[in-house]
């Protein structure tokens, strides 16, 4: 997904670098620019809490053309989890409503060893792209795709430590389409897998991830560098950059590298009640050109 969406469905200006995908000619031979952008309110709200030993917490979303037009997206997502020490159990599904269809979820299990500085943990997890409620898209097929991912935490030098994880992905052709039986790891299509570092401190931390993944429906490489600080005990300060490298095997002009960076704020206005966060990005790839965006979120809650 484009880095500048809250959680998965792209708008981007269509005055940009990739506007040109858009414009086409009309019957009369004369050429359609691309719509002017508009700003897209949203609205979301959570409950969260405990029941015994099981976190819960669900939510809908509803996104709007415009300020005054018709809905763009609706979602509703739910989230289990349990400890029961050392073994911690979580599962999530997300449901795009005006599409009719499940967007993602996942669940995984975690086995924690030597008090918590070793950790073990299988996850499967399943996406579908979903889209805003008045594209074309909806009517094209999309493949989804599943993941089986092992995962190893450990324990480095002091407040390092590291993560090994091996992913196996498996891309529904519903169609018939591609040549994933030539998989060779069938019903696999893809496998890959990645390391990570993390350096943490009381008042800040870095990481850093590289993984890749190869395979009939898959050619990706990637590395991710993160950072978070405390300056104040209500203000976080954090910063996110990525580099990647990718093969689009339906557009062979647009596989390359591309990159993105976030840069952003979190304001405890209010602890548990008031929040303000605010993010900057960037991004470039050969498919939109170079891009930015600018987000607000306002956070509002109400301790029962």
């Amino acid at each position: 997904a484009s880095p500048f969406v809250p959680e998965g469905v792209e708008r981007w200006q269509e005055d940009g670098a990739g506007a040109r995908r858009y414009q086409h000619t009309n019957a009369n031979g004369g050429t359609l620019t691309p719509r002017e952008p508009e700003a897209r309110p949203t609205m979301q709200a959570t409950a969260d809490g405990i029941a015994g030993p099981v976190g819960y917490e669900v939510g809908y979303r509803h996104t709007w053309m415009s300020f005054d037009g018709d809905a763009a997206q609706q979602l509703v997502g739910v989230r289990l989890d349990g400890d029961l020490d050392p073994v911690y159990l979580s599962t999530s599904l997300r449901a795009d409503i005006g599409g009719a269809a499940i967007s993602d979820a996942d669940a995984a299990v975690d086995v924690r060893l030597g008090h918590g500085k070793h950790r073990i943990g299988l996850q499967y997890d399943y996406f579908r792209p979903t889209f805003d409620l008045d594209s074309i898209f909806w009517v094209f097929a999309s493949d989804p795709f599943h993941e089986a991912t092992a995962r190893y935490r450990f324990p480095l030098v002091g407040a390092l430590s590291g993560q090994a994880w091996v992913t196996l992905r498996s891309v529904e052709d519903p169609q018939g389409a591609g040549d994933h039986d030539e998989g060779a790891l069938a019903p696999f299509t893809d496998v890959g897998g990645g390391l990570g570092l993390t350096l943490r401190q009381p008042l800040w931390d870095v990481s850093a991830k590289w993984k890749v993944m190869r395979g009939v429906a898959t050619n990706l490489a990637a590395f991710d560098l993160s950072g978070r600080v405390a300056i104040f005990d209500w203000w976080d300060l954090y910063a996110i950059g990525s580099i990647w490298q990718y093969d689009d095997v339906v557009r062979d002009a647009y596989h390359g590298l591309g990159g993105a960076g976030r840069l952003g704020a979190s304001f405890d206005v209010l602890p548990e009640v008031i929040g303000l966060d605010g993010e900057f990005q960037i991004a470039h790839d050969p498919r939109e050109g170079t891009t930015f965006a600018g987000f607000v979120w306002l956070d509002l809650g109400v301790i029962l």
